[in-house]
């Protein structure tokens, strides 16, 4: 799992502005994930919105921490649920990007 806390700021603005030309996809991820209950299974709905996020941000793995993030997203999906922690970290690191 990513830790986005053991970046030092600088590191965390140069991520956010390599970032910026991807904050349409990275807000939608944020609006679902703000809805999505950790520790229950995952709706068909989310099933299907995190697989269409998958499939249509594979780009993102050309950065090293936004592959991280995708790779969360694709640990979530493959287990079928979403831990409390897994959760918070995936949104914080969300916030993080979209509101930089």
């Amino acid at each position: 799992m990513m830790d986005y806390r053991e970046k030092d700021s600088a590191q965390i603005d140069d991520w956010a502005t390599e970032a910026a030309s991807r904050k349409p996809a990275l807000s939608s991820l944020l609006q679902h994930c703000e809805h999505m209950v950790p520790g229950k299974e995952l709706t068909l709905d989310e099933v299907l919105f995190l697989n269409a996020w998958l499939k249509d941000n594979h780009q993102l793995r050309a950065n090293a921490d936004l592959s991280k993030l995708v790779d969360s997203v694709g640990d979530v999906l493959e287990e079928g649920l979403v831990t409390h922690e897994c959760l918070e970290d995936i949104r914080n690191l969300l916030h993080i990007l979209v509101t930089t």
